[in-house]
C-alpha cells in the first residue's frame, strides 16, 4: 500500500465519521425550552427518600424510610410521599447516575451540581444559571436574565464567562431588589445627574482599559441595573 492509498483510506473514515455525527446531531431532538428555574434544596430530603428509593430498612440494614409507589415510567418507582409527582413522570428526566467521589465536603458536591465539574484550583466554572444566561440572553431589557432567590455563593457565580451574565440578587421578593430603588431623599433629576456624571467618570476609564474584559462586563452590568431600576 502506497502513501496516497492510506492519505485516502483515512480521508474516506474520517469522511464517513463526520457524516454519521452529523446525522446524529440533526436527528437529537432540540429544547423548546426558553428558561430554566432552579431549585436548589441545599439540606433537603435525601434522594432515596425522594426520587431515588431503595429497600425499606430494617433494623441496622441501611435503605429508605419509607415504601416505594408506581409511577407513570414502567419500572420507576418514587417514594411514597410523592403520590402527587409519580402519574406526571412521564413529563420529566429522572437522572439516577449522578455520583461523585467527595466524602464529607458538601461545599465541593454543590459546586459539582451548579458547575457540572469538579472543583478547580485554576478555573472558576460557571454556575448552570450563568451558562443559560449566556446562551439564551434576556427575553427584554426589562428582565434579567438570571435572577437568584436566596443564599448567594460561588457557586452562583458566572465564573470564566465574566460578570455580564452574573445574577441579580432578589431576597425581597415581595418589593423587588432594595438595590434597585432610589433612596428617599434623591429624586429622579438627582439621579439623573448620578447617573451623567457616572456615565462620563465610566467612558474614560473604558476608553483607557479597551481590552480589559471585566472592566467591559461590569460597565454592561452597572447600565442593566439602572435599566431595571
Amino acid at each position: 500500500m502506497t502513501r496516497r492509498d492510506i492519505l485516502k483510506t483515512g480521508a474516506t473514515a474520517f469522511g464517513a465519521a463526520s457524516l454519521s455525527t452529523l446525522q446524529a446531531a440533526e436527528a437529537f431532538p432540540k429544547g423548546k425550552a426558553d428558561a430554566c428555574i432552579f431549585l436548589w434544596l441545599g439540606g433537603g430530603a435525601a434522594h432515596l427518600d425522594t426520587f431515588d428509593p431503595k429497600a425499606k430498612s430494617v433494623g441496622l440494614r441501611p435503605g429508605s424510610a419509607y415504601d416505594s409507589i408506581e409511577t407513570a415510567i414502567p419500572g420507576a418507582r418514587l417514594c411514597q410521599h410523592l403520590s402527587r409527582s409519580a402519574p406526571l413522570m412521564d413529563r420529566c428526566v429522572l437522572v439516577r447516575s449522578l455520583n461523585h467521589e467527595i466524602s464529607s465536603e458538601h461545599g465541593a458536591a454543590a459546586n459539582l451540581v451548579h458547575t457540572g465539574r469538579m472543583p478547580s484550583g485554576t478555573i472558576q466554572y460557571p454556575s448552570i444559571g450563568s451558562i443559560v444566561s449566556h446562551e439564551l440572553g434576556p427575553k427584554s431589557e426589562e428582565v434579567p436574565a438570571y435572577v437568584v432567590m436566596g443564599y448567594p455563593n460561588i457557586t452562583r457565580d458566572p465564573g470564566f464567562l465574566g460578570a455580564k451574565y452574573g445574577y441579580i440578587y432578589l431576597l425581597q421578593t415581595e418589593t423587588g431588589p432594595n438595590g434597585l430603588l432610589r433612596p428617599p431623599d434623591v429624586d429622579e433629576s438627582r439621579e439623573q445627574r448620578r447617573e451623567k456624571l457616572l456615565g462620563q467618570l465610566r467612558g474614560n476609564f473604558v476608553e483607557r482599559h479597551p481590552a480589559d474584559a471585566y472592566v467591559q462586563a461590569e460597565t454592561s452590568v452597572g447600565q442593566q441595573g439602572f435599566k431595571l431600576a
